[in-house]
């Protein structure tokens, strides 16, 4: 960590001395005519490179380099709320001895219960720290009773503490930044943009205390308390604790996650600074502001630092590529598997444990039917999704339930880890497509959305409220998801898969077994399958999941009946006229 701390400081001030990017900071400057260009710069960046269809404020650039990457909106003002204490915090980097101790008040803590939102990391009165001690756990907390204790060090003063930090503004001649009060909640008049968020966290990592801390989880000081002894007191990162508020965002294929920075407010939505490293071993920033409360800021983030890797930025439209399997798994995975086969599979997550650290819960909007009355109502579901595939999901189910049909979801399936199912699958290794969260499936079971072996036997009764209707096809088509009811081997009516069809792509009957008394002993799931759809069809077996005579004498008869081959063997022929027969689905892809 110490080297990656020197390098990022090393490397900003050699970006200052080349190409004079870091604002002067004598007293009072105005703005000078290179601090203008380059304000100018962003947004004459901005005309060369338009970034369609946000309304948020972006800007990703290079720190290594200096170069801006992509911009949009970069000056338009944001309400983020924890701006002044990252503001507090730079001004007491840059102008405080780290060394000064101070003794909490009871003032001080009076005020810190007094703030907006109070946090507390649990300072006591009479409690001696120094500057730094301070600083170290108002990095990781943003807490009150921290933040008082820091705005006394520094200023002595509420009121002086805003008066320097706005002359801190003037120094870094950041354009659209005020500060009202100290207090990280929402103020009133308190402002700033993307491009002066990019100045501020540029000059907090010229700060080695800033930079030594920032990624850590949590950081643990000794205070001297009154009675002379020692009190450990630890600090937790308070992005960290709030990972499942604002999420960590992946990062393209050969970065590294460094550290985030959020805030946000009511009046203007999230705001959040993102730090990775690139293959080259530069460091990157992405600043992001006005995100609305409705979009997960953690997957924006994600979406503008794939701009790293050639993608385009939209806030609007979602982005996820129409390509090829190879592609989409590229996309989904990061591999570069050609085809998805029995013989050739696609690597995917090792486990549940890892597989659910690429997934999102999300809400969706559906509508319920009263089967009593027949009446429809708005009602919402939840599932879990890859969250790549997040975005152009919620727009999928918001489309479905504007139809004019109202078309009504009682069940809604989507990420769970395990194998592909399906009958005669009994010996396919492939993981379900539901494994990468990149399946769907909607009414399944009992709603004529079944399953049916052979290609092009859609059976489904379009009177049935619950059968998936063609609209609803052609609007996941549409965001490039593959309807099940296409596959070449089968129909599964009620599954939508973002990943290809290829999944059931085989070159012969192999996958499927067969079941043969005479053969090795058959017992288990799939014969139990097949002596449950016998038993529906009015044959006398027992359901035990063994192949006995019984069963067998059974299959003779079905397959006499049937016009097949009377052998006793239930081979794919066999298999295939039982479950068009049956319509009984006890697996799923």
């Amino acid at each position: 960590m110490r080297s990656l701390v020197k390098r990022i400081m090393v490397m900003l001030m050699c970006i200052t001395m080349i190409f004079g990017i870091l604002p002067p900071v004598s007293a009072g400057a105005a703005l000078t005519l290179a601090d203008k260009l380059a304000v100018n710069e962003v947004t004459a960046f901005e005309r060369r490179n338009p970034m369609s269809g946000t309304m948020a404020g972006v800007f990703l650039t290079d720190l290594t380099s200096g170069e801006m990457i992509a911009s949009k909106n970069s000056t338009m003002l944001t309400s983020s709320s924890e701006l002044s204490e990252w503001l507090l915090l730079l001004y007491a980097l840059r102008n405080t001895d780290l060394e000064k101790e101070v003794t909490v008040t009871k003032a001080m803590l009076d005020t810190a219960k007094k703030a907006q939102y109070p946090v507390l990391v649990g300072l006591k009165e009479n409690d001696a720290l120094t500057v730094e001690q301070l600083l170290q756990m108002f990095m990781m907390t943003r807490a009150d009773d921290v933040r008082t204790a820091l705005v006394t060090a520094v200023a002595g003063s509420e009121k002086r503490a805003v008066s320097l930090m706005n002359q801190l503004v003037d120094r870094l001649n950041l354009r659209d930044t005020v500060i009202v009060a100290t207090d990280g909640a929402y103020v009133s008049g308190q402002h700033t943009n993307a491009y002066d968020l990019y100045v501020i966290f540029r000059e907090l990592l010229t700060h080695e205390l800033f930079a030594d801390n920032y990624t850590k989880s949590s950081v643990t000081v000794n205070v001297l308390q009154a009675d002379g002894k020692s009190r450990a007191v630890r600090a937790k990162n308070a992005e960290h604790l709030y990972s499942n508020l604002y999420g960590t965002p992946l990062v393209p294929n050969g970065y590294t996650y460094l550290a985030r920075m959020s805030g946000g407010c009511a009046a203007s939505g999230l705001s959040q600074v993102v730090l990775v490293k690139g293959p080259d071993r530069h460091i990157y920033m992405a600043v992001l502001t006005g995100i609305p409360f409705e979009k997960d800021i953690a997957i924006e983030a994600e979406r503008l630092l794939q701009v790293l890797e050639g993608a385009s930025y939209f806030d609007q439209e979602q982005v996820i590529p129409f390509g090829d399997d190879a592609t989409r798994y590229e996309y989904l995975l990061g591999t570069d598997v050609v085809y998805y086969t029995v013989d050739n599979k696609a690597p995917g997550y090792a486990n549940n444990a890892e597989a659910e650290r690429y997934m999102m819960e999300i809400t969706v909007p559906v509508w319920h039917l009263d089967d009593r009355t027949g009446v429809r109502s708005p009602s919402s579901m939840k599932m879990k999704i890859n969250r790549k595939l997040v975005t152009g999901v919620k727009k999928i189910f918001q489309e479905i339930y504007e139809l004019p049909c109202q078309f009504p979801i009682k069940t809604l399936l989507g990420y769970g880890y395990r194998q592909s199912g399906g009958v005669g699958l009994s010996n396919c290794t492939l993981m379900s497509i539901h494994s990468y969260g990149a399946a769907i499936d909607i009414n399944p079971g009992d709603y004529d959305n079944d399953y049916y072996l052979g290609a092009g036997n859609d059976l489904r009764d379009k009177s049935n409220p619950y059968c998936i209707p063609d609209e609803v096809i052609e609007i996941f088509a549409k965001y490039g998801w593959f309807w099940g009811g296409n596959f070449n081997i089968c129909v599964d009516s009620m599954h939508f898969q973002y990943l290809g069809l290829d999944v059931l792509s085989y070159q012969d009957n192999s996958p499927f077994m067969t079941v043969d008394l005479f053969g090795s002993a058959e017992v288990g799931a799939h014969v139990e399958n097949l002596q449950l759809r016998l038993k529906e069809l009015g044959y006398r077996v027992n359901d035990n999941g063994i192949y006995t005579e019984q069963t067998r004498a059974a299959v003779v008869k079905f397959q006499t009946r049937q016009g097949l081959p009377a052998t006793g063997v239930v081979d794919y022929k066999t298999w295939e006229t039982i479950i068009n027969l049956t319509h009984y689905m006890p697996y799923v892809f």
